[in-house]
């Protein structure tokens, strides 16, 4: 499932990540996320809600890629925030559920995402909040991926 889709956002490791259409900063972008939010209550069995959540975290990263190369600077915060948020409450979801099948999948998407968001944290001089904001992002991303 990783990286599913091909409208390209190219990471250093030559993955590929969707832009999204509407991201952070639109009029529309409250309306996806409650789309979002609508469509995760629909599903009922837990592989296919965090399948679902699979998605949404790597639109979460196309966001997080997309405010650091707009410098959307006011962006950064809540952007990453929801990104470490989606990262763990997949694998919270996965536990709680016994979920067995995906996990090797997940795993090896958060390891790929970390690496792609490096090249997103590396566009702020180091040791900066925005950097650091989106180093959490990778730390999560790993500490979540040891996890599984």
């Amino acid at each position: 499932m990783f990286f599913p889709n091909k409208t390209k956002a190219n990471g250093e490791n030559g993955s590929e990540i969707k832009t999204e259409k509407i991201n952070p900063g639109s009029f529309y972008y409250n309306f996806k996320r409650l789309g979002e939010k609508i469509r995760t209550i629909l599903y009922i069995l837990p592989e296919k809600k965090v399948s679902y959540k699979l998605r949404l975290l790597e639109k979460r990263v196309s966001e997080v890629n997309y405010v650091t190369e707009k410098k959307m600077y006011g962006h950064v915060e809540t952007s990453t925030g929801r990104l470490s948020f989606y990262a763990g409450d997949i694998v919270e979801n996965i536990e709680n559920s016994k979920i067995t099948t995906l996990k090797s999948e997940i795993k090896s998407n958060f390891e790929a995402y970390a690496v792609f968001l490096e090249k997103s944290r590396d566009r702020f001089p180091a040791n900066t909040s925005n950097w650091l904001l989106v180093q959490q992002d990778i730390d999560a991303l790993r500490i979540n991926a040891s996890k599984l």
